[in-house]
């Protein structure tokens, strides 16, 4: 996928992940898809990338602020992206913040009712919050 090759990119060449580096993230982008694309469209996917680094890491609390800034960022500059509500509601859930984790993908699913991946993730909280069936339902309506 284009914006895991991207995250990959910018975070292994010190970029940190920060929002330095547009114009390098747009040529990478262009680079795979063939034409260029505004950094904008790519914030979701720096803050999507710096959550997996944190999985990858093991510690979240380090990179937690990081990713917060480009979560934010990306929904200042478009407040109905569902990919910036998915890492928001992802990284709630991993902070275990889960009625925000809950809103943030309900939300994106509001925004686009067929994000499976947003399906997916919203389980999990919805599960840790002892709502099962709206858990399983979740799941299932991912698939």
């Amino acid at each position: 996928m284009a914006i895991d090759y991207l995250g990959n990119a910018l975070l292994s060449n010190g970029a940190g992940g920060t929002l330095q580096y547009p114009a390098l993230a747009s040529s990478l982008v262009a680079g795979i898809v063939g034409d260029p694309v505004p950094f904008v469209v790519l914030l979701p996917g720096v803050a999507w990338a710096l959550l997996r680094r944190s999985t990858w890491s093991g510690d979240l609390r380090i990179v937690a602020p990081e990713i917060s800034g480009e979560i934010q960022t990306a929904l200042a500059l478009d407040d109905r992206d569902p990919w910036a509500l998915l890492a928001q509601g992802n990284l709630f859930n991993r902070l275990r913040r889960f009625d925000e984790a809950v809103r943030s993908l309900r939300r994106a699913l509001d925004l686009n009712p067929n994000f499976a991946m947003a399906h997916a993730l919203l389980g999990q909280p919805l599960a840790l919050q002892g709502a099962y069936q709206e858990a399983v339902d979740s799941a299932k309506l991912a698939l």
